[in-house]
């Protein structure tokens, strides 16, 4: 009994090792023809190909977050060309060109709030950092002092440290605005802006109206430069012997464009979606 328990034990064994024996040659036979068809590679050559893609489609998404250019739309077009002819040109145009906006005065900030301020009478600390923030970035300093009047060199308003408060001087002699080296009105033609990552660039071409307090007569006449304007001379549009306002328009600067240097602005958009400016260049 026992000898025919081990001959049964033996030939099943025989049997699962023929299975597997089998199954094995199976396998080998299937690889040969698919290898010799191509089939393999394929498949792997398919595999490296979409890892590839995938590989490639990454970074090619990296970089275009990084380094992308692109036009800047209508919208973005307004709101920075406003703040140039409205902030940048009017109250900094003596600066250019600007490489550094640290090189601005304390003074002349202090003037800049002071004509900005919704309540002349009195404003805040806060309220002057707030918008000295908002043009020229967190990083700008403004130290808190009296502002000088630059006509009678005697304080316009009186800063109050323990109030954090500036008011006005009320023993200030009232006169025109003397040479404060503020433009009376500027205008811009447009010629292009573009946006790489969060820096802006726009090129323009810019004339200078009167700079304030140099002329009480009618808005007659623009320049190219700001000294141009300061001096009344060199007009490049408008007759300064003219006693009549004019307007200019975007074909009135496009006709003369040659004759008229490209200004470039550079700005940084920040995280609160303020457009800082950085620097301006004239050439």
């Amino acid at each position: 009994m026992e000898k025919e328990e081990e001959k049964k034990k033996t030939k099943n064994s025989s049997k699962v090792l023929i299975i597997i024996l089998t199954i094995l040659l199976l396998a080998a036979i299937s690889y040969i023809i698919l290898d010799k068809t191509g089939v393999i590679d394929s498949i792997t050559s398919s595999n490296k190909e979409t890892k590839t893609k995938n590989t490639t489609e990454k970074t090619n998404t990296k970089s275009d977050d990084k380094s992308s250019t692109r036009q800047l739309t209508e919208a973005e077009k307004a709101t920075i060309t406003s703040s140039i002819v409205n902030t940048y040109n009017k109250y900094f145009a003596s600066y250019y060109p600007l490489l550094n906006t640290n090189n601005i005065t304390n003074q002349d900030l202090l003037m800049f709030a002071f004509y900005n301020a919704e309540n002349k009478s009195s404003f805040t600390k806060k309220q002057v950092e707030d918008l000295i923030h908002k043009y020229f970035g967190k990083d700008r300093t403004v130290t808190h002092e009296n502002i000088i009047c630059p006509t009678e060199n005697q304080p316009l308003y009186i800063y109050d440290a323990s109030t954090e408060t500036y008011t006005q001087n009320a023993n200030h002699p009232g006169h025109g605005g003397g040479s404060t080296g503020i433009i009376t009105d500027n205008k811009i033609y447009y010629l292009d802006g573009t946006i790489t990552s969060n820096i802006v660039t726009i090129n323009a071409k810019v004339v200078y109206g009167y700079v304030l307090g140099d002329t009480n007569g009618p808005r007659n006449a623009y320049f190219k430069s700001f000294l141009d304007a300061k001096a009344a001379s060199n007009p490049v549009i408008g007759d300064i012997n003219s006693d009549n306002d004019i307007t200019v328009s975007d074909t009135d600067i496009k006709n003369i464009a040659d004759s008229l240097p490209t200004t470039t602005y550079t700005f940084e958009h920040d995280a609160t979606g303020n457009y800082i400016l950085k620097s301006v260049t004239i050439k």
